[in-house]
């Protein structure tokens, strides 16, 4: 397993510094000056538009200033944002937990929906329980989260005022609160992963209670309860798990809709607010963690392979 852990790291290495470059390259993407938006604008003066520019090192070559931005990118400092004080690494720190609780919330949410309606369904094949289980996870996976955000509010926010609409409170400030909060947002993000999971567990499971050794294991008198348990739903969490760990890697990448909505401070709302203003640096730094928390999670994925299928760690 470490042998198996440490090829995935050393492969990992290339293609962070691919991500980085492209990350880096979005420079190119955006119209416009950033010391002309700075000095002023259409009337800004050309002696303050290079004096910016310089500040910025944007009079270097791209190759230059991709070295300087790489070489601070790797000792934790992301730069400074255009039009907001402070740093961007401390802002993307400040803001994580907000979106880290959503994200597991979330997918607690997923996991509290999607487990035992694919286990239904897939150990109740053809049965009235099964297409209703179908039509569940098909309507769960057909309704926006956005949509269902706004329901959630009106129902239990407006009409009968259970829960908060808006805002956030931090865990150490009043757990209480801070559950209150998540709970809407999280069923609104939750329900379509709840869904996704529900349909493919449900496939897997047909398909390896379909096996031969499924069958060995009921012609040798074991409890159905204990073949599904111990037999079948390790087999069958493979497939799953790659859905549960892109959901979780989308969900801390930026709930931006779910963010704006709750009016909740996290990596999305921000990401938004650099992208009305254009501003590079925050832009950049929010990519380069997205993108680098999609890696890891993969890894994490590769690595419940291993554990699942010690056959993986031959590959």
């Amino acid at each position: 397993m470490v042998g198996f852990i440490a090829r995935r790291l050393l492969a990992l290495v290339p293609l962070l510094l691919l991500i980085s470059f492209g990350v880096f390259a979005l420079v190119l993407l955006i119209p416009g000056d950033p010391a002309v938006t700075l000095a002023g604008g259409t009337k800004a003066n050309p002696a303050e538009i290079i004096r910016i520019r310089h500040q910025l090192h944007l009079d270097q070559s791209f190759l230059a200033q991709y070295g300087r931005w790489l070489g601070h990118a790797l000792s934790g400092d992301l730069g400074r944002p255009l039009f907001l004080r402070g740093s961007v690494t401390s802002a993307i720190g400040d803001r994580f937990p907000v979106t880290l609780s959503l994200a597991l919330g979330a997918v607690f949410v997923s996991l509290l929906i999607g487990i035992p309606a694919g286990i239904l369904a897939g150990t109740h094949p053809g049965t009235w329980l099964d297409r209703f289980m179908t039509v569940g996870s098909s309507l769960g996976v057909a309704v926006p989260d956005f949509w269902l955000a706004m329901i959630l509010v009106v129902l239990f926010a407006v009409q009968i005022h259970l829960l908060p609409s808006i805002g956030w409170v931090p865990l150490h400030t009043s757990p209480g609160q801070w559950l209150e909060h998540l709970i809407l947002p999280c069923i609104a993000l939750g329900l379509a992963g709840g869904a996704t999971l529900a349909r493919q567990l449900r496939g897997s499971l047909i398909d390896v209670l379909d096996q031969d050794y499924i069958r060995t294991a009921r012609a040798m008198g074991l409890r159905e309860r204990e073949i599904i348990s111990r037999l079948a739903l390790k087999n069958a969490a493979a497939p799953t798990m790659t859905i549960l760990g892109l959901q979780f890697a989308y969900l801390l990448g930026g709930t931006f809709i779910i963010e704006q909505i709750f009016s909740m401070p996290g990596i999305g709302s921000y990401m938004l607010q650099a992208i009305s203003t254009k501003d590079l640096p925050i832009i950049q730094g929010v990519v380069l963690v997205t993108a680098v928390i999609f890696v890891l999670v993969n890894l994490a994925v590769d690595i419940g392979y291993a554990y699942l299928n010690p056959k993986v760690q031959l590959t």
